[in-house]
């Protein structure tokens, strides 16, 4: 009940912070501004880090997320005009379908490319790679094969709002001990223009964790996750 209550909390915030922040959002839209006027030929009014759109090439994105089941530290890096390879690093604090006492992380990179864009439309392929490392309950190394990831997002521009959904299979394969884990994520979200450099957004995601131990056993947990965070562009 405490985490139902908790994620409840979380869920009217982030409402709450899109309702205060649409006046002045709106009013950033100034007549001749060549800032929006260059954006707009991106798609809409803005930039976006989250959803299946691609950042501007030549520039960049910080973004922060904080909530369960880690705190991630992001930064874009669009190669092409439909590619970006992201730098992440997440602090785990729990394991995916787990409440219980966890710590680790994990160092890699998101692999994004736009495969369709069609006026407020956008669909994305992609990809989590990474070496993810257990310190406590026990040490253990190992790779996330985080694929296949397909976005979609519908985004709108007054105000400036994407709604953002998907699925996701962050596999992890460790090494000492050999285990897999398999989550199979479908996950729904925002992502908010505050000004033309700042961003809010959230994310919910919930679904099965198939745990394998080869020759031992074969658990299927329940995962579910939230995350806020802000993006800035650089």
């Amino acid at each position: 009940m405490k985490n139902k209550g908790f994620l409840a909390l979380i869920v009217a915030a982030s409402a709450v912070c899109v309702v205060l922040v649409a006046p002045q959002a709106k009013a950033l839209d100034l007549p001749g501004d060549s800032t929006a006027k260059k954006m707009s030929l991106l798609g809409g009014a803005g930039w976006m880090t989250q959803g299946a759109e691609i950042m501007p090439t030549g520039k960049h994105a910080m973004a922060f997320r904080v909530g369960f089941p880690s705190t991630d530290f992001e930064i874009h890096f669009p190669v092409a005009k439909k590619f970006e390879v992201n730098a992440i690093w997440s602090i785990d604090y729990l394991p995916y379908g787990g409440w219980v006492g966890y710590f680790g992380d994990t160092f890699g990179m998101q692999l994004k490319g736009n495969v369709f864009a069609a006026g407020p439309h956008a669909v994305s392929l992609g990809a989590d790679i990474g070496l993810i490392t257990s310190y406590f309950p026990a040490l253990n190394v190992g790779v996330q094969i985080g694929g296949p990831e397909l976005k979609y997002s519908y985004r709108w521009n007054k105000p400036r709002i994407a709604i953002i959904t998907g699925f996701r299979m962050p596999i992890q394969v460790w090494a000492l001990g050999l285990s897999v884990n398999i989550p199979m994520l479908p996950n729904i979200g925002f992502e908010y223009n505050v000004t033309k450099r700042l961003n809010i957004h959230a994310n919910f995601e919930l679904g099965p964790n198939v745990c394998v131990i080869p020759g031992v056993a074969t658990v299927v947990l329940f995962h579910a996750g939230f995350q806020f965070g802000i993006s800035y562009l650089f």
